[in-house]
């Protein structure tokens, strides 16, 4: 897999309160294809710990002038799978989305993270399992 210095929404960044990325991608900035399938995968790289019961939503935005984002896709993930190397949510990102794409963490209430860094960025491949019966 290829992984594009442009298109990194998160680099190790730490997670203890719910906060966007450090990146926005502009899907319009020169040399980023407009017709290319392009998925966000979201890798833990370090171990998370906090308060049991505790869980992360992982989530892609999308806004069209850079200011107000929108939620077009997510997932809850418990704190139990948020373990180092874990790729715990995957997505295909729809053709013709707004322009600027970002990823969004929200940290439930009910919880509270001590510790853990997560990666997000925008790929054009993936590993795929596909559960087969012979």
């Amino acid at each position: 897999m290829y992984i594009d210095d442009y298109l990194i929404l998160s680099d190790a960044q730490a997670l203890t309160i719910s906060t966007n990325s450090t990146n926005v991608v502009d899907t319009l900035a020169a040399g980023h294809g407009h017709n290319d399938m392009v998925w966000a995968k979201f890798q833990v790289d370090t171990l998370f710990a906090g308060t049991a019961g505790t869980t992360v939503q992982l989530a892609i935005q999308a806004s069209a002038a850079g200011s107000v984002f929108t939620t077009i896709t997510s997932v809850d993930v418990a704190l139990a799978s948020l373990t180092a190397g874990a790729v715990p949510f995957v997505v295909k990102i729809p053709l013709g989305v707004y322009r600027y794409i970002r990823a969004y963490y929200t940290v439930t209430v009910s919880g509270s993270l001590t510790a853990g860094k997560i990666d997000c960025r925008l790929v054009k491949d993936v590993d795929v399992t596909e559960d087969r019966i012979l």
